[in-house]
């Protein structure tokens, strides 16, 4: 596979990226090596695949080459909001190379690590409440509702109420951005969600859809400025 996409970036914008690792064959999985993959989507809305390279997930050196090979082909300023796993090195990489980028942790990842944590008899019960969360109509409401979440499964399952608690920031930072987005920005999707793996026939029909994320909106509730959150 090619070291990543050869498109040069200078003359556009991008405000939100997502990012993952991917592993399109199962001995991908036992190597420990898969394909890193960057979207993103720039001040007009149109998506773009900006990397795509083989590394390692969880390696920062591999995701640091892949974000400064994005600035070396010109993306010279920091994205506004970051989407993806927080197992991925590229957080760390993230921090050092576009310092000013927000980060949002992704809702499906975040998911399944949580209900992964619980016995499968409450599992249920307990993704409904995690909806609850991000699907809330204003960041006080999310936050009330990560509350009871925590308040009510934290003494009997601590360990998995520990995986959401230490990530949320980083889970509810979608919400200070207009709320046409929050779909697109809450999850690392497509590039990964439950059960997906016509992995790249869904990037590629997501990237080339002919529908943007829409920029010009209402804000949010909570927000009282239009467009995006300024630098």
């Amino acid at each position: 596979m090619g070291r990543s996409r050869r498109l040069h970036l200078g003359s556009r914008r991008f405000l939100y990226i997502w990012a993952d690792g991917v592993y399109f064959k199962p001995r991908m999985a036992e190597e420990k090596q898969c394909v890193l993959v960057i979207v993103g989507a720039d001040e007009y809305g149109r998506k773009e695949l900006l990397a795509m390279t083989d590394g390692f997930r969880e390696s920062t050196q591999s995701w640091r080459e892949v974000l400064l090979d994005l600035k070396r082909r010109g993306l010279k300023q920091d994205p506004k909001l970051a989407t993806g796993d927080g197992a991925l090195g590229f957080w760390t990489a993230l921090r050092e190379v576009f310092a000013t980028t927000q980060e949002q942790r992704c809702w499906v990842h975040k998911t399944m690590n949580v209900l992964n944590a619980m016995p499968k008899s409450m599992q249920a019960k307990a993704k409904g409440h995690l909806h609850d969360i991000w699907q809330a109509e204003t960041k006080a409401k999310a936050s009330a509702a990560f509350d009871f979440f925590v308040a009510t499964y934290g003494v009997k399952w601590d360990k998995a109420v520990a995986k959401l608690v230490k990530d949320r920031d980083a889970l509810l930072t979608f919400y200070d951005y207009p709320a046409e987005h929050w779909k697109h920005i809450r999850t690392s999707n497509p590039i990964e969600s439950p059960g997906l793996r016509p992995f790249w026939a869904e990037l590629i029909h997501w990237i080339n859809s002919k529908t943007p994320i829409t920029l010009r909106h209402r804000p949010a509730p909570h927000q009282t400025h239009q467009g995006l959150p300024q630098s």
